[in-house]
C-alpha cells in the first residue's frame, strides 16, 4: 500500500510538472545561416526566435520582429527596413500538424497553408551538443535531406522553421550540403502569452496562394534587379502580381531566359 501510494504522489507530480510544462510559453532563439545564392562563398547568419505553448508555435527573424514592433508604434522608416533587412521576410505559425507560412514579396503578403506530417528517420545514435544529450533524426523536406539532433531533455515537439514532430527540441541541424543551419542559441521559458505575430496585416489585404505557386512567384520575384523590385515594394497593395522582368530597352523578357535565377538557392528547392 505504501509503494502504491508513493507511485501515486509520483505519477501525480509528473502530471503537474506537464501541465505546467505545456501552460508555460518557450522562447528559442537559433542562429540561422542561409547561403540564399550559390555563387555565394558562405551562408549569412542571424538570430531567429522560436515560440511554443501547447501543440502552437511560431517562427520569425529577429529583424522581422524588430520591424513589426516599429510598425504598431507607426515609426517604420525606409532606413528602418534597410537596418533590419533579412532574406527571411516570413513567419511559419504551426498548429498541431497544419503550418500557415506567409511572407512579403513587393508591397503584398501572401500566405498559403500546407498540412504537414514530416517521416522522420530517427537513429539510435547519440551525441552531447551544446550541453544537451542528443539524439539523430534524418528528414527529407523541400529537395532537401537534413540531419537533426533533439534533445529529449526539453519535450517540445518543434523546431526551427516547419521542422516538428520529434520527441524532444530541435538543437541543432542542417541540410547535407551544408548551405542551410540551425543552431540553439538560447532557451528561456515565461508566463503564459498569446502567440502571435506582433504586426498583423488586415486579412482582406493577405493574399492567399496555393505552396507550389507561391513559391514559383517567389523565384521570379528574387530574380529582378534592385530597381524593378523596388517599384514592386515601393506599389499599394493589389492583387496577386505578377512580377515581370524588363531588358535594357524595357522590354519585357521571359522569366527563364533571365540567368540569376540559376543562382538561387532557397531553403525550399522547386524544379521551375
Amino acid at each position: 500500500m505504501k509503494y502504491l501510494f508513493l507511485s501515486l504522489i509520483f505519477f501525480l507530480t509528473n502530471q503537474l510538472n506537464a501541465q505546467d510544462f505545456n501552460e508555460k510559453m518557450h522562447s528559442i532563439t537559433y542562429v540561422f545561416s542561409g547561403k540564399y545564392y550559390n555563387d555565394w562563398e558562405s551562408p549569412r547568419k542571424e538570430y531567429t526566435r522560436l515560440l511554443v505553448r501547447n501543440n502552437k508555435a511560431i517562427y520569425q527573424s529577429y529583424n522581422i520582429m524588430c520591424l513589426d514592433s516599429l510598425k504598431i508604434k507607426g515609426l517604420e522608416t525606409s532606413n528602418d527596413r534597410n537596418k533590419y533587412f533579412t532574406f527571411n521576410n516570413n513567419t511559419v505559425k504551426i498548429s498541431n500538424d497544419t503550418i500557415y507560412y506567409s511572407e512579403v514579396l513587393g508591397a503584398n503578403e501572401y500566405r498559403y497553408k500546407e498540412i504537414l506530417n514530416l517521416e522522420w528517420q530517427l537513429t539510435p545514435e547519440t551525441k552531447e551538443m551544446l550541453g544537451y544529450n542528443c539524439k539523430k533524426a534524418t528528414v527529407t523536406y523541400g529537395g532537401r535531406s537534413w540531419t537533426a539532433w533533439y534533445a529529449l531533455d526539453i519535450p517540445i515537439p518543434f523546431g526551427p522553421y516547419k521542422f516538428k514532430g520529434l520527441p524532444g527540441l530541435i538543437v541543432k541541424m542542417n541540410d547535407a550540403t551544408k548551405d542551410y543551419d540551425f543552431e540553439l542559441y538560447g532557451y528561456v521559458s515565461k508566463e503564459k502569452k498569446p502567440l502571435e505575430k506582433l504586426y498583423q496585416v488586415e486579412k482582406d489585404k493577405i493574399i492567399e496562394i496555393d505552396h507550389l505557386k507561391f513559391n514559383f512567384l517567389k523565384y521570379k520575384y528574387n530574380s529582378l534587379t534592385l530597381r524593378e523590385k523596388a517599384k514592386f515594394r515601393n506599389s499599394a497593395r493589389s492583387g496577386d502580381i505578377e512580377f515581370k522582368q524588363v531588358d535594357a530597352d524595357g522590354n519585357e523578357v521571359r522569366f527563364r531566359d533571365n540567368s540569376k535565377i540559376s543562382n538561387l538557392n532557397f531553403i525550399e528547392l522547386i524544379k521551375l
